[in-house]
């Protein structure tokens, strides 16, 4: 079966660092004809006295050399994303520019033009501080949240390794949305997909096949709490197995949990070398629940050469 195109959209901000992501989706895909890359650049908004009708010949010749300027920084900026990506292995034909002038929100603009692109995903450099200060400066999750209610988030931290995923499970129909977005872009990937539930009922750590669990683990979903949990562990074999994912790629993981989930989550990731954590954030009440202490917020904070993918 030909693999379905995915597009990414690609924030930069002129800064090596803001192309970073570009190696990690290079290692994460072994084969990159069906990935498109939208590389999006804001310049910078004219100042006040540039936007109005020149209103003397030599104000309009500082006016036409400013554009100028501006217009081959931007090609430079450009043409270096282009490089990165063409070296990186990406087909010609893959690479696609968006440039525009920056409005009043930079993370409100991110997001409207990962709405019109038809973007699978945004893809960002967690410590992109340059141009995208105001983005990603403290916390980037409630500008981003917000934002992009459409459009999962993907933000990379270091040196993140694609070979292992996690999809966090709840009984919680984001965790389904979470399952479905990592396993279409997982398809073609060679990542092995891990999913993840972490409880206080559960005494110790159990790793088992997904498709084929043994009794331990079937008693514990078929009882208690993980009674609430086994039509969602069901439904997330069913959306994977959709895909065409293999059932050798998927594993089952139940931890334990003393209530800091997010920070259990992300050292449970980082001992067993999974370098992808997949998080569906909720937001039930209609007001940013992230802002209440979620598992989301803290696992943002907490990540280290690692990739976490969001998505509401």
């Amino acid at each position: 079966m030909k693999p379905v195109t995915k597009c990414l959209l690609l924030p930069i901000d002129g800064s090596k660092e803001s192309l970073k992501p570009v190696e990690f989706l290079r290692r994460l895909y072994t084969d990159l004809t069906h990935i498109r890359v939208v590389v999006c650049y804001f310049l910078p908004a004219l100042s006040p006295i540039y936007r109005e009708k020149p209103d003397s010949p030599e104000m309009a010749r500082k006016r036409a050399e400013m554009l100028r300027i501006r217009e081959r920084e931007t090609r430079s900026v450009m043409n270096a994303a282009r490089e990165v990506l063409l070296k990186a292995g990406f087909p010609e034909e893959s690479y696609v520019e968006h440039i525009q002038e920056k409005g009043s929100s930079l993370p409100k603009d991110v997001c409207l033009v990962a709405g019109f692109k038809k973007a699978d995903a945004l893809i960002m450099q967690k410590q992109t501080q340059t141009s995208l200060e105001s983005l990603l400066k403290d916390d980037p999750t409630h500008a981003l949240l917000q934002h992009c209610a459409a459009s999962p988030i993907w933000l990379i931290e270091g040196n993140a390794d694609p070979s292992r995923a996690a999809i966090c499970i709840l009984n919680e129909d984001t965790s389904l949305r979470a399952a479905d977005h990592a396993a279409f872009m997982l398809a073609e990937a060679q990542t092995e997909i891990v999913l993840l539930h972490a409880s206080r009922g559960v005494k110790r750590p159990m790793a088992v096949p997904a498709f084929d669990p043994g009794s331990g683990v079937e008693s514990w979903l078929a009882s208690g709490e993980g009674r609430a949990l086994e039509p969602y562990i069901a439904e997330a074999r069913k959306i994977v197995r959709k895909e065409g994912i293999g059932e050798e790629r998927v594993k089952l993981n139940l931890i334990p949990t003393k209530g800091n989930v997010a920070v259990e989550i992300v050292q449970h990731c980082r001992n067993e070398g999974i370098g992808i954590v997949v998080i569906g954030h909720s937001n039930p009440t209609g007001k940013w629940s992230f802002l209440k202490s979620s598992v989301t917020k803290k696992a943002l904070a907490e990540f280290k050469d690692m990739a976490v993918w969001v998505n509401q």
